[in-house]
């Protein structure tokens, strides 16, 4: 049976970053990206849901997910699915803020895309031709995602006292940060915070505190540091938490994933 892993492949020259998930399964809780994400599903079907609504994404097909979209993936039927996934910059196409649908069909696109994984791991020389596909293939996924405008709730810029709140959770996510706390951080009730916060960004408090634990995991892992270290930096209160958390929230346990991702030399130490 194939080893489910993670590979992540940084393009810097682009400010990209590549992801292939082989042979996930499970369910992925919900959570939101600060990039543009764009994926294919080589395998399996990967379901997405997003708000009320739920979307299939079969092998071959695109996806696309906006940044700060709260959302919540799954292999469907609980089968492995394998995939590839590019991480753009959040102010890439403006236009990709809120879409009534994730998938992107569009052969064209498709195409493009996978032109792109065929550059990767990149070399110096090929960034012009990766320049053009990435040019071309926003524009194929612009042309056929017909974006909407933000439903009215979400037209509105973050409620001051729910940036205040998301703040404090980033800045020190290993913290407790009860809904107690926050609510006074944020000078709301407990009911109207929780109530609010997921409203304006998709998420629960927990779901976001949960969020930023990992990927501060995710960046202490492949700058060197050992894993019990960084599960108890990141607020797990043991091994045991960390690596069922993280392998809830990433699709494989710390350990298989530094095996795929180890640190460059000059991060160890």
């Amino acid at each position: 049976m194939p080893e489910d892993s993670i590979h992540i492949t940084p393009v810097p020259d682009q400010k990209v970053t590549a992801v292939l998930g082989n042979h996930l399964r499970g369910h992925f809780p919900r959570h939101a990206h600060h990039s543009l994400v764009l994926g294919m599903v080589d395998s399996g079907v990967r379901r997405i849901e997003m708000g009320r609504s739920a979307f299939l994404v079969h092998p071959g097909e695109l996806f696309v997910i906006p940044p700060q979209q709260g959302h919540r993936c799954t292999s469907e039927n609980h089968q492995p699915h394998t995939y590839r996934v590019l991480c753009l910059p959040p102010d890439t196409v403006p236009v990709l803020k809120h879409l009534p649908t994730p998938l992107v069909e569009s052969p064209e696109a498709s195409e493009l895309f996978q032109c792109y994984f065929k550059l990767i791991p990149p070399e110096p020389h090929s960034l012009p031709e990766r320049e053009q596909i990435i040019s071309e293939l926003l524009l194929a996924v612009v042309t056929h995602c017909q974006p909407t405008p933000f439903p009215p709730e979400q037209q509105r810029p973050l409620h001051p006292g729910i940036l205040a709140a998301m703040t404090a959770i980033a800045k020190t996510p290993s913290a407790e940060h009860s809904l107690d706390d926050l609510a006074q951080i944020a000078c709301l009730s407990k009911f109207h915070l929780q109530r609010l916060f997921v409203t304006q960004t998709g998420m629960s408090p927990a779901d976001y505190r949960l969020q930023c634990r990992i990927s501060r995991a995710l960046h202490l892992i492949v700058s060197g540091t050992p894993l019990t270290e960084a599960g108890l930096a990141c607020g797990f209160a043991d091994q045991s938490h960390f690596t069922r958390a993280f392998r809830h929230a990433v699709g494989v346990p710390p350990g298989r994933f530094l095996h795929h991702n180890p640190p460059e030399p000059s991060s160890k130490g």
